[in-house]
């Protein structure tokens, strides 16, 4: 694993490591710079540096030597793609279904996204997903906080497919709600009520809407600071993982009202 580690597409590991091999290489070195005035001949010293310098520059400008993704039958370099296999199915504020789709989110890890199509062609039809980005997080599942999506993500393309086999569906169901506190005529907290139901790991994700501020919630004491800005308004991304627990759920949420909003939140 590279020392960058798995940092997507919209970095260049490069950059990092020539930068960082470049500081310390200064740092190590600088103390060994007085010895060279003290050698017989300390232009040879130079000039054999200069040599190797320009040799690695060659090296690395012309050949393969030290580059990921070689070509080659008999020793090539795999490349890192994460693969999710995903059902879409969004629903409008009275609960009827406005849209669903399916299909393959192909999450790049590395540097050079596009190496794949070259051994796959239907990657042709995989669209990026900035192009497609008019949902929450873009509609990508959010299953790492390293891969947490801005708008302006590369590393992340769709491709329409089948609807997966999920043996384990998730369950939304609101229960209702009641007024908590009031302190004038449009500024109230209210306090939503929901069950969960679904497999062992899930996220919930909770995203006021203007003018709607979450204060409080059942699952912790005390409110933690949220998760990532999205179109300037705060997210809160739940891990929901359970074991041996029941498959249920039931958690409300404080929110606290500025103005007359009939759809507090998106979740």
């Amino acid at each position: 694993i590279p020392v960058t580690g798995r940092m997507g597409a919209d970095t260049n590991p490069d950059i990092i490591i020539g930068v960082l091999s470049s500081v310390l290489c200064v740092v190590t070195t600088s103390y060994f710079v007085p010895l060279i005035v003290l050698v017989r001949r300390p232009w040879a010293v130079f000039f054999s540096m200069f040599v190797l310098c320009l040799a690695g520059v060659l090296t690395a400008l012309y050949t393969s030597v030290g580059f990921p993704y070689l070509d080659t039958h008999t020793g090539p370099t795999p490349q890192r793609i994460m693969v999710v296999h995903s059902e879409q199915t969004y629903h409008g504020s009275s609960g009827f279904v406005r849209k669903s789709e399916s299909g393959f989110y192909i999450i790049n890890l590395d540097r050079r996204v596009h190496e794949i199509d070259k051994v796959m062609p239907e990657m042709a039809e995989a669209q990026d997903i900035s192009s497609l980005c008019d949902e929450l997080f873009c509609g990508v599942p959010v299953f790492s906080w390293k891969f947490m999506l801005t708008k302006e993500s590369k590393n992340i393309r769709w491709m329409k497919a089948e609807s997966p086999v999920i043996y384990d569906q998730t369950f939304l169901e609101f229960t209702g709600y009641k007024i908590v506190s009031k302190r004038e005529e449009t500024h109230e907290i209210r306090r939503l009520h929901f069950n969960v139901s679904g497999p062992d790991h899930m996220h919930l994700i909770v995203w006021p809407k203007p003018s709607v501020t979450l204060v409080g919630w059942s699952l912790t004491d005390s409110l933690p600071s949220h998760t990532a800005i999205w179109d300037g308004r705060p997210v809160y991304v739940i891990n929901c993982v359970r074991g041996y627990s029941p498959s249920h759920l039931d958690i409300h949420f404080d929110l606290q009202l500025e103005a007359e909003v009939q759809v507090p939140f998106a979740v």
